[in-house]
């Protein structure tokens, strides 16, 4: 019996083991190719959608930055627009203050060249008789030295 019962163990042994193999064989055998395909093409097609949603997402928050960062920047123009304004207008008015304080002492520079001019020439007339009675005196004639102790 011991020979019976070995061979039957053995039997049994291999029996299961055949079922456990098939049974894994089965579960984790590779797929048949056009099921595979198939397959991967599902996959595939899910991912590409997840990544065209993904992109879409993306598109939008960046179409939203962009907008709030056109707004931002109009804003910013706006306001630049309007310092160049009040910047101008006050440049206008400190030219035109500037230009009428030059005017206003050129206009005494001219009174007080004028004024001198008057002066200068009311004096110069009462002294021009003067003038006319006394002849400067003419300086004689320097005569030339003569030179002592030069001998050759």
């Amino acid at each position: 019996m011991s020979e019976k019962s070995s061979f039957g163990s053995l039997l049994s042994g291999l029996v299961i083991g055949g079922i456990v193999g098939y049974i894994y064989g089965t579960l984790y055998a590779p797929k048949e190719g056009e099921e595979l395909r198939n397959e991967l093409k599902e996959k595939f097609h899910e991912k590409e959608q997840m990544a065209e949603q993904k992109i879409k997402d993306f598109i939008r928050e960046e179409e939203v930055d962009l907008v709030k960062i056109k707004d931002k920047v109009l804003d910013l123009i706006a306001n630049l627009e309007g310092d160049v304004t009040e910047v101008k207008g006050k440049a206008q008015k400190e030219y035109g203050n500037q230009k009428d304080r030059l005017l206003h002492e050129l206009e005494r520079l001219e009174k007080a060249f004028n004024a001198g001019k008057e002066e200068y020439m009311g004096k110069s007339e009462k002294a021009a008789p003067e003038i006319k009675e006394k002849k400067p005196r003419r300086r004689a004639k320097a005569k030339p030295r003569k030179r002592t102790g030069d001998s050759i």
